[in-house]
């Protein structure tokens, strides 16, 4: 169908047309793909390659390990934990999801963040296997406190990880100066 779209319009178009539109397309699709590519842009100056910390690497391995992380310790920790404490599940929690957000950047910090407030309020806030983390207000706190301590431990491994980066990027660049 879409070939006899294109034979009809060229049929009915003048050639210069046709070229003109097909340009115009094809730049229209690489001003589209450049912010992309500016986007992941790496930096390298001499032998250092430092990725910008500001695009995040979506990958599915790494979205999967932070999710199966915090899910494993959770489940390691219910099987240890017969008393159903909140305080211990909640540290251990914010310690992968910590981890998460160092391997698999903010988007698998928050991937980890959210499979770890399902996993605090199924398995221990409330009922066991329930989602009633809000049935009460104790409860509700404690996953409040717990989420937004996970946030804000997200921004802090996402800060100090770009600033690394930062500091490699122009101890490189004092290298390269150096040597020229």
């Amino acid at each position: 169908m879409f070939d006899q779209a294109k034979i009809w319009s060229r049929l009915r178009m003048a050639s210069h047309t046709w070229d003109r539109l097909r340009v115009a397309a094809g730049r229209s699709g690489m001003s589209l793909r450049q912010p992309a590519l500016a986007a992941r842009r790496w930096a390298t100056i001499g032998s250092e390659h430092v990725t910008s910390m500001r695009s995040p690497r979506v990958e599915p391995w790494r979205l999967l390990l932070a999710v199966f992380a915090v899910v494993g310790a959770a489940a390691f920790l219910a099987l240890l934990d017969p008393h159903r404490r909140e305080t211990a599940p909640a540290l251990l929690l914010l310690v992968t999801i910590g981890l998460s957000t160092y391997i698999a950047d903010w988007v698998g910090g928050i991937a980890a963040w959210v499979s770890a407030v399902i996993c605090l309020d199924w398995l221990f806030v409330g009922t066991l296997m329930r989602f009633d983390g809000f049935s009460s207000v104790a409860h509700a706190v404690t996953i409040g406190s717990f989420s937004v301590a996970a946030g804000l431990s997200i921004a802090i491994v996402e800060h100090l990880k770009y600033d690394r980066a930062k500091a490699r990027l122009e101890a490189a660049a004092l290298r390269a100066a150096n040597t020229a």
